[in-house]
């Protein structure tokens, strides 16, 4: 579970919108015009997320890439993902 929780953070702090990690990254990757545009964006990036949650868009965009990692780390280490399916139920609910 705490496996899950790091692998989401990690994938909604490198989004590419301003005001996270991955925005300053991408800002620094981008021509200058294109930073300063970014850099003035900024402020809006928390309601620019909100509308990603709100529209359900956030959830395909952070958690199936986390999912995506998780078993291929579970099967790195030899973990069958039919063995973690109840323990990640706990955290994000599956549909049967």
């Amino acid at each position: 579970a705490g496996i899950f929780i790091k692998l989401v953070l990690m994938f909604l702090y490198l989004f590419p919108i301003p005001p996270l990690d991955g925005g300053r990254v991408f800002s620094c990757l981008v021509p200058n015009k294109v930073s300063m545009v970014l850099s003035k964006l900024e402020t809006y990036g928390l309601f620019v997320m909100f509308g990603l949650l709100l529209l359900g868009l956030l959830n395909k965009l952070v958690f199936i890439p986390s999912l995506l990692v998780l078993f291929f780390i579970m099967s790195f280490l030899g973990i069958q993902p039919a063995e973690f399916i109840p323990h990640l139920q706990i955290i994000l609910p599956l549909n049967n």
